[in-house]
């Protein structure tokens, strides 16, 4: 299986689009599209078919099926998990592109409003007040949204890090 890894000098893009993430969601496969790419790719395979339960990956082909499947198709790109850890590389364009990380594995979506460069997360302000308080957490570094937008350095060293530890699901 070919891999889709489309990035540009400023981060990685969809490779339906081929644009920087906006929403990202992940398949089960492991490749990620825009939300709003994703949902023209569900609407273009379930056009013409009546009670279709699943899509095909528009990179590998394997089948890909949401999480609730008596869900209309118009719903079932968000119903695939936003890729967090796609999220939080990406350039920062606003405070509501950028989604918590904490709140997000749990399947909430908040936006965040600052980021801890030492645990490298996202998080929302109730998150921020907790990570805060912790002992071992309460000494760390913590960027506003606004700050990592005017910094791209920081954006190009959490790339950096993130690709040497191979945690990159594109």
């Amino acid at each position: 299986m070919a891999a889709a890894k489309i990035e540009t000098d400023d981060g990685p893009c969809c490779p339906i689009c081929l644009e920087h993430f906006n929403l990202p969601r992940q398949l089960p496969c492991a490749h990620s599209f825009c939300e709003k790419c994703l949902q023209s790719h569900i609407t273009t395979q379930t056009a013409n078919i009546t009670k279709l339960s699943y899509i095909k990956c528009p990179v590998c082909r394997n089948p890909a099926s949401p999480s609730i499947k008596d869900r209309p198709t118009s719903e079932w790109a968000t119903l695939f998990p936003v890729n967090t850890v796609l999220q939080s590389i990406l350039p920062a364009k606003s405070k509501v592109d950028r989604l918590c990380d904490a709140c997000n594995t749990e399947g909430t979506t908040v936006p965040a409003e600052g980021f801890c460069v030492v645990c490298k997360e996202a998080m929302c302000g109730d998150c921020l007040k907790v990570h805060r308080k912790q002992k071992i957490s309460k000494d760390h570094t913590i960027l506003s949204v606004e700050e990592l937008d005017c910094n791209p350095e920081h954006e190009q060293q959490r790339v950096r890090t993130l690709q040497i530890s191979g945690k990159i699901l594109i």
